[in-house]
């Protein structure tokens, strides 16, 4: 038996993290070899199998992959967090 990629219940949070990631990789034209790269490089290695699964919504990401994230791709880590355009009592919690 084969197991299906699942997808796992995101919060409002982790939503706008990834569609911030989604949206700050494809600005910069990253790849998820290169993100990955860089990610050991800094020493918080995340595979480019686990990059597409946190796109996709299979792997959930915590507080140190987000700064992680941030740093790699050259932004704060706010900027995954909140989404552009928004102030901070907009955002549904």
């Amino acid at each position: 038996m084969v197991n299906a990629a699942k997808r796992i219940d995101l919060g409002p949070a982790t939503q706008r993290i990834v569609a911030n990631l989604i949206r700050i990789r494809k600005e910069r034209n990253l790849t998820y070899t290169q993100i990955s790269a860089a990610l050991e490089e800094i020493g918080r290695p995340i595979p480019i199998l686990g990059l597409r699964r946190i796109e996709a919504g299979e792997r959930r990401i915590d507080v140190d992959d987000v700064e992680a994230l941030a740093q790699v791709l050259g932004v704060v880590p706010l900027a995954l967090i909140y989404p552009i355009g928004t102030d901070q009592e907009e955002v549904e919690l």
